[in-house]
């Protein structure tokens, strides 16, 4: 029977709908045909992705979410032998082993993607075993440990500090962020990846520090560049270097210098130096801290050899400058934590952290 036909019957039985009949006979065919194709849609939906998948795993899911978990998390295993004999005993109509491998590119994926998968279309498994639909998204693969180490890595060194947490997540948003305004292209795990990856231990995040191997001059010399370049100050000040390439070898060695510390002095200057470090080079080049650094001219007079970070002194400096420790802390870029340690004495400054300090509060660095 043809839409016009059955057109004409339905309006013979329903003489309420007979206007709407009559605007379908003034349809042409092609017309007819699109609406036929449209209601047949509404009146016979096709399956849903869910219900399909169903269809597809129903059988295999079954056996799996009836398997006990792994103790390590896993997947449960299910041989194929198994699934096989339930198929031809149960439900001879679900799909075979060989086509579920084709369809999901193992049998190993066919199974994690069945575990955890109810009738009604819910996953309660682990991740997403299928791609998102979503505007046709790929699945992004997974990061691995190498990645995250690397990531660390990068964010040490461009934070010019071995990174908190917190340090790090902020890192992460921000380059992102960075790359949405641009269009670039990055691949950086956030710190649920992190955690995810590393899942026991009572700080995972300082495991997974360590597990990045940090290389602490990497991160000096990282840092130094970036607080002399903000202070204004030379990396590399031209007298100093001259004078530091006239020494022997052994004289470098009683500051404490083989020939890889002459090499990094020479290509980098002494801001990365330790302020102990720094002090047994100026007094081997027999110049001030200011000098070396390339923060003074005048070769000045070198520190004493007992010289040290005079937190008391620093503590009366902020308070004539009227220069508030959070303006301070914020031009050394540090977090609270450090900042404190810092200023407390807990931990010794570098020649560029001397270098802000001085510029702040405006003295000499020794």
């Amino acid at each position: 029977m043809t839409g016009h036909a059955a057109a004409a019957a339905c309006a013979g039985q329903l003489p309420e709908i007979a206007p709407v009949i009559a605007m379908i006979r003034l349809l042409d065919r092609p017309a007819a045909a699109e609406i036929e194709h449209a209601l047949s849609l509404r009146l016979n939906p096709p399956a849903t992705a869910a219900e399909r998948r169903w269809a597809q795993l129903g059988a295999l899911a079954t056996l799996m979410n009836a398997l006990p978990p792994e103790a390590d998390g896993r997947v449960p295993r299910l041989v194929r032998e198994a699934y096989e004999r339930h198929r031809a005993a149960q439900t001879p109509e679900a799909l075979d082993h060989r086509t579920l491998v084709s369809l999901y590119g193992s049998w190993l994926k066919a199974c994690r993607a069945a575990h955890g998968l109810l009738p009604d279309g819910r996953y309660l498994g682990t991740g997403q075993p299928w791609p998102s639909p979503l505007l046709s998204r790929r699945r992004v693969p997974a990061y691995s440990l190498e990645e995250v180490h690397k990531a660390i890595e990068r964010s040490a060194l461009e934070l010019g500090r071995v990174p908190s947490s917190r340090d790090y997540q902020q890192w992460s948003i921000e380059k992102k962020r960075r790359a949405r305004q641009t269009g670039a292209k990055v691949r950086i795990p956030d710190i649920n990846v992190l955690y995810r990856l590393y899942p026991e231990g009572a700080n995972r995040w300082l495991l997974a520090v360590a597990g990045a191997r940090l290389n602490e001059v990497a991160i000096a010399l990282a840092r130094a560049k970036k607080l002399l370049g903000a202070a204004g100050v030379p990396e590399r000040p031209d007298e100093p270097l001259a004078r530091l390439r006239q020494l022997s070898d052994g004289e470098l060695a009683q500051a404490g210098f083989d020939a890889e510390g002459r090499a990094q002095l020479n290509a980098e200057g002494f801001g990365w130096l330790q302020l102990s470090q720094g002090i047994r080079i100026a007094r081997l080049l027999e110049g001030s801290i200011d000098w070396i650094v390339g923060r003074s001219l005048d070769v000045g007079q070198p520190p004493e050899p007992t010289a040290a970070f005079d937190t008391d002194r620093l503590t009366s400096r902020l308070g004539e400058s009227k220069v508030t420790p959070k303006t301070l802390r914020e031009e050394l870029d540090l977090p609270v934590g450090p900042y404190r340690d810092l200023v407390t004495g807990k931990r010794e400054p570098s020649i560029a952290e001397l270098v802000v300090i001085a510029t702040v509060i405006g003295c000499p660095l020794a």
